[in-house]
């Protein structure tokens, strides 16, 4: 029930707030995501097109709504554009019959978001048209004048977009009008709807990076590796060439979380994540594997070459120091080594590596252990 927004948290959601009912519909409706125009608490209450996504962890637990937003200015301009161009007043109308959207000179005889169609005097003769919004053309008389309407429905919106044009001089044929404002209407309908779309597809690329990356790290994560080293090795077994795991744990790691706070933690695991990236090639895979384990694929590496690498990433760690309010944490790392076979699954390899890191630790930690199938070496 925390609203974040850009610059930090903006303030607590509740049930009994008209202006957060958003969160508590999303929240329990049945589609995975909303378009919805609503106004942006974050940016002093401008009415915003809004995409809001349901959240989900790893398994499933809905964990909260992330909301992108695009504001309606864009659409105003594009309004204003098309009235003076056309000199017809184009609008949106909600299934209320309320106007929810005009341009900068408002809608009919000027009038402005908010008010109902009912409330104009002189739109007598569409109401009895049409009391409630329809698609459709229409005619209708306001102020002496004959008026020829198109309205359009937009389900993604939950509006009608209506193109009004009076007759005038310049007005020639009736027919060619009409044709004229569904021509507007439609290019309004796709150029919103093309806006909206390319605010998703951004917004679903993002969320896609994200999901394959560890946030504190900014490596991959397990999600991220899995694509990665499953390519890696269909490569190296193709070609073939050799190709190495190392499965690296922080020693005594959950003691320095205890003596120092998660906080510390953190700072350490950030450190660790950089001066593991220095010690690799950038053709080289690293994740955070979890908790305090990374995992590395060396590419076209043989265990030997690889066993050099991870005494070199050993060494390092062993005489780096992390600066925490003050004091310098210090603490190693025990690394299992393991090179691909020909008949080698992920999780062999995978498991072959634990195995040479379980060992490490058991020896003593702050050291690496090498295992391939059937044999075993320190």
């Amino acid at each position: 029930l925390t609203y974040y927004h850009a610059k930090g948290v903006l303030k607590k959601i509740s049930p009994d707030t008209p202006l957060d009912a958003w969160y508590f519909r999303v929240r329990d409706m049945a589609t995975p995501y909303e378009i919805n125009v609503d106004p942006d608490q974050a940016n002093q209450n401008n009415l915003t097109f809004f995409i809001n996504y349901k959240v989900y962890d790893y398994q499933d637990n809905f964990i909260g709504v992330a909301g992108v937003g695009l504001k309606v200015d864009t659409v105003i301009k594009l309004l204003d554009r098309y009235q003076q161009r056309y000199q017809r007043s184009v609008y949106f109308v909600d299934t209320q019959g309320r106007i929810v959207l005009t341009g900068a000179e408002g809608g009919p005889q000027g009038a402005r978001a908010g008010q109902s169609l009912l409330e104009l005097e002189n739109l007598h003769d569409l109401r009895a048209k049409l009391p409630t919004p329809h698609s459709g053309n229409y005619e209708y008389n306001a102020q002496g004048q004959r008026h020829f309407l198109n309205v359009r429905f937009i389900p993604e919106l939950n509006w009608y977009l209506f193109v009004d044009k009076h007759e005038g001089s310049a007005l020639g044929d009736i027919r060619r009008s009409l044709y004229l404002n569904l021509l507007i209407c439609l290019v309004i309908t796709l150029i919103v709807l093309a806006l909206l779309n390319g605010v998703i597809r951004r917004f679903q690329r993002k969320i896609e990076t994200q999901a394959t990356l560890d946030s504190l790290t900014g490596l991959p994560n397990r999600r991220g590796f899995d694509l990665l080293a499953l390519q890696a090795m269909h490569e190296a077994q193709r070609e073939p060439k050799p190709l190495t795991a190392l499965l690296l744990d922080l020693d005594h790691f959950k003691r320095l979380n205890d003596t120092h706070g998660h906080l510390a933690g953190d700072q350490v695991l950030s450190g660790f994540a950089r001066h593991l990236e220095s010690c690799l090639r950038q053709s080289d895979i690293v994740c955070r594997w979890g908790g305090e384990e990374f995992i590395v694929l060396l590419k076209d590496t043989d265990s030997a070459t690889a066993l050099k690498i991870a005494e070199k990433i050993r060494l390092l760690i062993e005489q780096q120091r992390y600066a925490y309010e003050g004091k310098n944490l210090h603490l190693t790392v025990s690394i299992g080594v393991t090179t691909l076979q020909a008949d080698d699954t992920l999780h062999s390899l995978l498991s072959r590596a634990d195995h040479a890191m379980y060992r490490a630790k058991q020896s003593g930690r702050n050291r690496t252990c090498v295992e391939m199938p059937h044999s075993s070496y320190e």
